[in-house]
C-alpha cells in the first residue's frame, strides 16, 4: 500500500472512532472484517458475476487475483494502524520534540492533520486514565 494510502486510511480511522483512542481497535477489526467478508464473496463468485461486478466500475482490473491482493493489503495496514497510533502516543508523552520530526518527515501534506489527531488521541487516552484515577 502506498504511503499516502496508508496516513489516509490512518487518519480516517482515528476521525471516524472520534478521537477516542478505546475505539480505534474495535474500527480496525470491523474493516478486517469487512475486507475479509469481501474477500470471501469474491472467491465464491462465478467468473460471469465477477466480471460483471467489475464491468460496473469505472476503471475494473477483470482479474479476482487483483482484487483480493488488494484486500488483502488493506488487512495487512489495517493490522498496523494500532501499533502505529501507539508509537505516536508514546512519542507525545515522551519526547515531543522527536514526535514532531517524525510527523515531519512520515506524514507530508498531513502533518496538521496528524498533529491534531495525535494530541486530541492523547488528550482521550492519557486524560481520561488521570480523570479516573482521581475519582
Amino acid at each position: 500500500m502506498v504511503k499516502s494510502d496508508f496516513n489516509d486510511l490512518l487518519l480516517m480511522i482515528v476521525e471516524k472512532a472520534n478521537y477516542s483512542y478505546e475505539n480505534i481497535h474495535r474500527l480496525v477489526k470491523i474493516n478486517i472484517e469487512e475486507c475479509e467478508r469481501r474477500i470471501r464473496e469474491i472467491e465464491a463468485m462465478s467468473e460471469e458475476a465477477f466480471l460483471s461486478m467489475v464491468s460496473k466500475s469505472l476503471f475494473g482490473v477483470a482479474s479476482k487475483g487483483y482484487y483480493i491482493g488488494n484486500l488483502k493489503r488493506k488487512i495487512e495496514t489495517l493490522k498496523m494502524i494500532p501499533q502505529r497510533i501507539d508509537y505516536l502516543l508514546d512519542l507525545w508523552k515522551n519526547d515531543k520534540g522527536w514526535l514532531e520530526w517524525v510527523i515531519k518527515k512520515s506524514y507530508k501534506g498531513y502533518v496538521k492533520q496528524m498533529r491534531e489527531a495525535i494530541e486530541r488521541l492523547a488528550q482521550d487516552r492519557f486524560t481520561a486514565k488521570l480523570l479516573s484515577f482521581s475519582s
